[in-house]
């Protein structure tokens, strides 16, 4: 629960005497740099590892969220202290990267840089209103879902991502503290049919 993730961030900033104003931040929704650390972490998985050190993927992930989530807002060991503060430097960046440099959210080709210099691409984007019966036919489109490529998919008030791999549906969604969303929808789920990965994307991203 992304709600569950900021109020531990927030009382771990708190603990550390943090910046009043900082702190304040992470009372909205950080649906879009949680995506998109989501979205990284997965393609990084994908990536053949090149030496034994560690590297900030999927497991990687998996584990810091697990961390912050099960802290029991006591003491922290440096190590894990950390993994705290790489989770918030990511997400702080990814869901305001206007901050830091003239970039808007969801241009990962200018917030991403790959340290063997290949060039990241923006492929497609596509603005629209959409009803579940055009995503669906949308995401039938042949390629549009691309393996291993980065998806990220917003409305006016959420951000969702989609990875594919190994031929199947990865769908990520960082849920809202406000209450708009349907409480049975995953925050991760692992689909094979388009059509489910249609419908959830529509439940996600609408607003009551």
């Amino acid at each position: 629960s992304q709600k569950n993730i900021l109020d531990k961030i927030t009382a771990y900033l708190k603990s550390k005497s943090r910046d009043q104003n900082f702190i304040e931040q992470f009372a909205d929704g950080y649906c879009n740099g949680i995506s998109t650390l989501w979205l990284y972490a997965n393609w990084l998985q994908t990536q053949p590892k090149t030496s034994n050190k560690p590297r900030d993927d999927y497991d990687w992930f998996k584990k810091t969220i697990e961390l912050i989530t099960d802290w029991d807002e006591k003491s922290l060991t440096d190590g894990e202290e950390k993994e705290f503060e790489r989770f918030i430097s990511y997400i702080q960046y990814f869901q305001h990267p206007f901050k830091y440099q003239s970039t808007a959210q969801g241009d990962l080709n200018k917030t991403l840089e790959d340290t063997n210099k290949r060039k990241l691409e923006k492929e497609y984007a596509i603005t629209a209103l959409f009803t579940l019966r055009q995503i669906k036919k949308l995401l039938a489109t042949k390629d549009i879902i691309q393996e291993g490529k980065l998806i990220l998919i917003s409305s006016h008030i959420h951000a969702t991502a989609l990875f594919k791999k190994d031929g199947d549906y990865y769908f990520f969604n960082a849920d809202s503290p406000t209450g708009y969303f349907d409480p049975n929808i995953p925050g991760e789920a692992k689909k094979f049919s388009l059509d489910e990965v249609a419908t959830l994307i529509f439940k996600s991203n609408l607003s009551d």
